[in-house]
């Protein structure tokens, strides 16, 4: 059975064997780099003189994970839940002429309140004049940004209507770094790709995301671990797992640093069970993320260890 991203739980038949045909409740698609928005306004936005003015933006180009609403705080773009990561942002608008005033700037502020970039121009008398500001930011879940402009005038301005460039405000979503190594997101297929490991075998019909399962042989201490290039931070790390009452204790490394353990025991077979270790601090470079069976619980019979999925998320 294959899974994706978004499924919804289902508890499969009694027997163990038959347990495969379960289903694992699944988190949403994580944020796609290249993924993001682009909005514009169809008509023309009054800026008063000498008052910082949120553009609004009724029309949408591209949106690809509701990061703007036409109907409410039309102003914003908002990172919806997993979508955190770095981001360009830029917006672009087209001043209409004015005999008054010297200047005129262009703005994008975070939250409400924290100014994140800012483009000044002065004022040329009766002549249009187009104006961009772009910055690349670090956004979470839950931040918003907006466009704002200010003019100097006695009266307003108008951002006129022009082409497909004002007004228009979009931000991009980054690249999941390799070598480079600026990533945020790393997600794990246990019986995909290439890992190391110890007395590990797939189970081909299990019902994992990726279609199977990954259990060890129930021996102390067999491990199986990923080599990968990571960003410099702290990370949060996720595991999806089975527990039973012939489960062992997860103990979690990096570069052979503990950071932390999962205990997958359980008095009666569970499914969907996720468990995260928060905080870890991770140098930049290539490293090597294991689980290790090393040790259980007084109660359990044996160590075994039965994994779905696996996730690292940067959170600083």
């Amino acid at each position: 059975m294959t899974q994706a991203f978004g499924d919804a739980a289902a508890t499969g038949s009694v027997a163990l064997a038959a347990r495969r045909d379960h289903k694992h409740g699944m988190p949403a698609a994580p944020a796609t780099p290249g993924g993001g928005a682009r909005v514009y306004n169809s008509g023309t936005v009054p800026v008063a003189a000498s008052t910082e003015t949120v553009v609004t933006f009724d029309s949408e180009r591209s949106d690809s994970a509701a990061y703007h609403s036409t109907s409410s705080n039309t102003g914003r773009l908002t990172i919806p839940t997993g979508g955190a990561g770095r981001f360009s942002v830029t917006g672009t608008v087209e001043w209409a002429a004015s005999a008054l005033g010297t200047l005129r700037r262009l703005s994008i502020r975070l939250n409400g309140t924290t100014y994140i970039a800012k483009d000044e121009i002065t004022s040329i008398i009766n002549a249009v004049l187009p104006q961009t500001v772009t910055t690349i930011y670090d956004l979470a879940d839950g931040d918003y940004v907006e466009l704002v402009a200010f003019q100097d005038t006695v009266g307003s301005v108008n951002l006129g209507a022009s082409g497909n460039y004002s007004p228009e405000f979009a931000l991009t979503l980054g690249g999941v770094g390799s070598a480079g190594i600026d990533n945020w997101l790393i997600d794990i297929n246990p019986a995909a790709g290439s890992h190391g490991n110890t007395n590990w075998s797939t189970l081909n019909t299990s019902g994992g995301i990726g279609g199977s399962d990954t259990e060890s042989s129930g021996a102390q201490n067999d491990e199986i671990y990923w080599d990968l290039g990571v960003s410099g931070g702290t990370w949060d790390i996720t595991v999806v797992y089975y527990r039973g009452n012939n489960r062992g204790i997860a103990t979690v490394s990096v570069d052979g640093v503990s950071a932390g353990t999962i205990d997958f025991y359980n008095a009666s077979a569970v499914v969907n069970q996720i468990g995260t270790i928060t905080g870890v601090s991770i140098t930049a470079g290539k490293r090597r993320l294991k689980l290790k069976m090393a040790t259980k619980n007084g109660s359990s019979s044996s160590y075994f260890g039965t994994i779905q999925w696996v996730q690292l998320r940067r959170t600083a």
